[in-house]
């Protein structure tokens, strides 16, 4: 008999809250004991909102982060952890915040606990950061794991609506993803990993039924249950890019669009999540397949349809697009298509 192991470090607690987020997080940090320094990082915006009461009887040292770029953390790096005792690092706040928490946990070698203040992307848990760099392109570093993954409904629900819908599109661009990947282990032979396939084929698929089946308008989105469903479908997503070794279950073409519209007009890019989900519209027109029922989801919680919706013009979107498989060394269906700009006018949404 032949037996298959694998060693794998996944969040140890995993809770969404409701007005319990500081005795979450005390409960977590116990794990750590008190022989060193939490650094607890966020932005003054951020500090005032939600954590300026934070008391946890530990050495807790605040860090506001300016921006998410490489340069801020190796500033922050060589300032407030090189030569210092740091046992944990929190990252509270967006995906920027946590984006830089985890790389500097990285940095560090020590464990990092992320806690989310909207759910607007899946890096709340994976082991990718996405930071700037001197010429202000973004770059995806790797990055710690989070050892723990804490949020609040209270402070969840507080977060700009538009950050949620980002999350909500982020997710959904996993069915383009997952279909890529498979697209890619069929005609390229690449390498496929059938649990990181399932983690992130759950997480999206129960989001498009509670979509489907119990959202009829943008309200139903702040509802508890949703954002519960949300929270950890996004969790699920991160982890298993972690388990695949690569961010291979959780972006593929629709991705590439993305990359491509932030790397060809910087000025226009908006949410991450709002571009890869008109890119999964477009990633699906070009597989031949029906994109209805997606049109239908996307209207009732204002995720866009057009690429008006993303203030482009009709050039700029078929450029990004014709452009995209250029961001990454990934077979896609954007290769298998062999995209023109007859092609692409074809299926322009």
């Amino acid at each position: 008999m032949v037996r298959m192991f694998r060693e794998i470090s996944l969040p140890t607690r995993i809770k969404i809250t409701n007005g319990t987020l500081f005795d979450e997080l005390s409960k977590t940090l116990d794990k750590y004991g008190d022989g060193g320094i939490h650094l607890f990082i966020t932005t003054k915006h951020l500090y005032g909102l939600y954590f300026k009461d934070l008391h946890l009887n530990r050495k807790i040292k605040v860090l506001f982060a300016r921006e998410s770029s490489i340069g801020e953390a190796s500033l922050l790096y060589e300032k407030y952890l090189k030569d210092t005792d740091v046992v944990t690092i929190i990252g509270a706040g967006g995906g920027k915040i946590i984006d830089i928490a985890k790389y500097l946990a990285f940095l560090k070698a020590v464990p990092m606990i992320s806690v989310p203040t909207t759910l607007s992307n899946d890096g709340i848990c994976s082991v990718i950061s996405v930071l700037t760099d001197q010429e202000g392109k973004k770059r995806s570093l790797r990055s710690a794991m989070p050892s723990a993954v804490l949020a609040d409904l209270q402070i969840i629900k507080r977060s700009p609506i538009k950050y949620i819908i980002a999350g909500i599109g982020d997710l959904i661009a996993k069915i383009s993803a997952l279909k890529d990947w498979k697209l890619a282990y069929v005609e390229k032979g690449e390498k496929f990993d059938e649990l990181a396939y399932m983690f992130s084929y759950v997480s999206s698929s129960n989001l498009l039924r509670k979509l489907i089946l119990e959202v009829s308008g943008i309200k139903d989105v702040t509802k508890d249950e949703f954002l519960e469903e949300l929270f950890y479908g996004l969790v699920f997503a991160g982890m298993s890019m972690y388990l695949a070794g690569s961010s291979r279950p959780a972006s593929g073409a629709e991705h590439m669009i993305s990359h491509a519209i932030d790397y060809l007009y910087p000025s226009k890019s908006c949410l991450h999540g709002f571009q890869v989900a008109y890119g999964t519209l477009i990633a699906e027109k070009i597989r031949g397949e029906k994109i209805d029922y997606l049109i239908d989801i996307f209207r009732k919680v204002n995720l866009p349809t057009s690429y008006r919706d993303l203030k482009l013009s009709r050039d700029e979107i078929i450029n990004a697009i014709i452009y995209a498989p250029n961001t990454r060394k990934r077979y896609t269906i954007l290769n298998k298509a062999k995209l023109s700009r007859e092609i692409v006018e074809k299926v322009l949404l």
